[in-house]
């Protein structure tokens, strides 16, 4: 996604130019600049491909809910940014389409399947929680527990919005599903099988520092 960081960089450049940054500013704006772009590429992508299959609702619901909690818990990280953001993309999607078929089970069997993979999230999250970048590592060890903490809440709420949207039925129920399988795809990120495996597909320039994701 080379094109993407030079557009962030020509943006950064004329707002520096116009405001008389230092080049130290202008590099932090880049990088700002980048993450906001990013972000609504992912959003039109996401959007797209969930209207292109009836369910843009969902795939923005599992968007949403996976961001938030990734905030919070961090996980593994893909070896570029375009890796990345497909990934973002494709799961997204497919939580969506799940989510829909997850619309024929009965309603006792839904909440019930809802309910253990919240626990199972809500359980990663406290044991693994959080996985820092390996570009920005999180030592401090209180800092470490409040983000545990937070995404344990911030989990625990998502799960019960989902279940709301079960037992309120039609729409709700399926991006209640799009949520719950969300939370479970960002705390399965958090396992030390995800983990160790992203780091072996990363280059050693990915683990030098070179990873912008």
């Amino acid at each position: 996604m080379g094109w993407l960081e030079g557009v962030a960089h020509r943006a950064a450049g004329r707002v520096g130019v116009a405001l008389a940054y230092p080049q130290e500013r202008v590099e932090v704006l880049a990088y700002g600049f980048f993450g906001l772009f990013q972000t609504a590429l992912l959003l039109l992508a996401v959007g797209a491909l969930g209207a292109l299959s009836g369910c843009p609702l969902e795939a923005l619901t599992a968007l949403a809910g996976g961001s938030l909690l990734r905030r919070l818990c961090g996980g593994a990280h893909a070896s570029s940014p375009l890796l990345c953001g497909a990934v973002s993309t494709l799961s997204c999607w497919g939580m969506a389409l799940l989510s829909g078929w997850a619309l024929s089970l009965s309603r006792p069997l839904w909440l019930a399947g809802a309910a253990a993979l919240s626990l199972l999230s809500i359980l990663a999250i406290s044991l693994w929680a959080p996985v820092d970048h390996p570009n920005k590592r999180l030592r401090d060890a209180q800092l470490r527990a409040a983000f545990r903490r937070r995404g344990v809440a911030l989990a625990s709420l998502l799960a019960a919005l989902s279940l709301a949207g079960g037992l309120a039925g039609g729409r709700w129920r399926s991006c209640g599903g799009a949520l719950c399988l969300a939370i479970f795809w960002q705390a399965a990120a958090l396992t030390p099988a995800a983990v160790r495996l992203t780091k072996r597909r990363q280059g050693p320039l990915c683990r030098q520092g070179k990873e912008v994701t």
